[in-house]
């Protein structure tokens, strides 16, 4: 596990370590006041950045995964209160990736750049 002041990033426990396309990691938020992505708010981007840049660097240097061939994104709503980003690799099958409670890291970026209480403000 790679630890941040803010958040950690863990291998989720069906991934072997060894076949790439079978990535399964989570980036854990340590403030257990974020839930869900409706928690999120405008000052909150800079974690959220430093999850996508840590994220691609850690699994680029550990896995020899480029960025270019990861996924991140959030369940909405959530499978456990505790807010985490899913990471997986774009050619595994991890059906929860293209499952409609996905919701992309950037995504979620760029409606808070655009709105800081876009989640807030959802209806759902």
């Amino acid at each position: 596990a790679k630890y941040d002041d803010g958040f950690f990033i863990s291998r989720h426990f069906r991934y072997n370590g060894r076949d790439p396309l079978q990535l399964q990691c989570l980036a854990v938020m340590r403030d257990p006041s974020l839930m869900t992505i409706r928690d999120l708010r405008s000052h909150h981007l800079p974690l959220l950045r430093e999850v996508r840049e840590r994220t691609y660097s850690v699994l680029q240097e550990k896995c020899g995964v480029e960025k270019k061939y990861l996924r991140l994104y959030f369940h909405y709503p959530p499978s456990y209160h505790r807010l985490h980003v899913h990471i997986t690799h774009v050619g595994g099958n991890d059906k929860s990736q293209s499952a409609p409670r996905a919701v992309m890291l950037d995504e979620v970026i760029d409606n808070l750049e655009r709105d800081g209480m876009y989640y807030a403000r959802a209806s759902k």
